[in-house]
């Protein structure tokens, strides 16, 4: 009987796992269950360290979605996830109106929570924490960029922004066939522009200061630094082969 270690490092070879022994399979199986509990340990203690450093990243550039890139077409995607929660139902309700929160808003059973639908989260949570913004469109936005590209790429870019940054990044990308291009700040106020679209959706103008004020005071939003991280599940010396992956 092969040790565990050893046990653990072998490649299954599902052809032959009927062969063996119900005694050497239950070994074969604890010896890959460790393994996994302790590499989840080193994974959780590398995500860890680049959890720290997304959160250095997003604050020093002031936005809220990044990228880190590995050295083998592996990436990691920086994002800040964001948790909303409304405080007082009933004040929120006052000033948003019973209409539109009965329609975008569903109160669960039990222990009180609230269901947001999405867009109309996504404009809540920017009016709460202020990513938005009404002073320029996308259309400046792209022309102040310092891109190089011709009028069917404007176009082409204009129509497909989104306002998602790893949808957004990969378009660029693709579309000005610059795979390493870096557009973060470009991006962020393309995310701001897009939510102020979708605060106009659903909020007056008329009186709009006044409303996010106090509407702040019912409702909050926690941010914190997300990762995710993609590679290649084949890596090799002259280029990548195989599926993006993620973990």
């Amino acid at each position: 009987m092969e040790n565990r270690k050893t046990l653990a490092d072998r490649e299954i070879d599902v052809t032959k796992l009927q062969e063996m022994e119900t005694a050497e399979l239950v070994e074969f199986a604890a010896a890959k269950d460790r393994k996994a509990k302790e590499t989840a340990v080193e994974l959780d203690i590398l995500k860890a360290e680049l959890q720290r450093r997304a959160e250095n990243e997003l604050e020093e550039k002031n936005v809220k979605f990044t990228e880190f890139f590995g050295k083998v077409n592996s990436y990691v995607n920086v994002s800040c996830a964001q948790k909303l929660e409304i405080l007082n139902m009933p004040m929120v309700r006052k000033l948003l109106g019973e209409a539109l929160l009965r329609d975008k808003v569903t109160e669960k059973p039990a222990e009180v929570k609230y269901d947001v639908e999405k867009k109309f989260k996504q404009a809540l949570i920017a009016v709460v924490t202020g990513d938005y913004d009404n002073e320029f469109t996308v259309e400046q936005v792209i022309d102040g960029a310092g891109w190089r590209m011709d009028t069917r790429q404007r176009s082409l870019i204009l129509k497909k922004l989104k306002g998602e940054y790893a949808k957004d990044i990969a378009m660029l990308r693709n579309t000005l066939g610059n795979p390493v291009l870096e557009a973060d700040e470009e991006l962020y106020y393309v995310y701001k522009i897009k939510n102020w679209e979708l605060v106009r959706a659903f909020f007056p103008t008329e009186g709009f200061g006044e409303a996010a004020a106090e509407l702040k005071k019912y409702v909050t939003v926690d941010e914190t630094p997300r990762i995710e991280l993609k590679y290649s599940r084949e890596a090799v010396d002259d280029g990548i082969k195989g599926d993006t992956g993620a973990a």
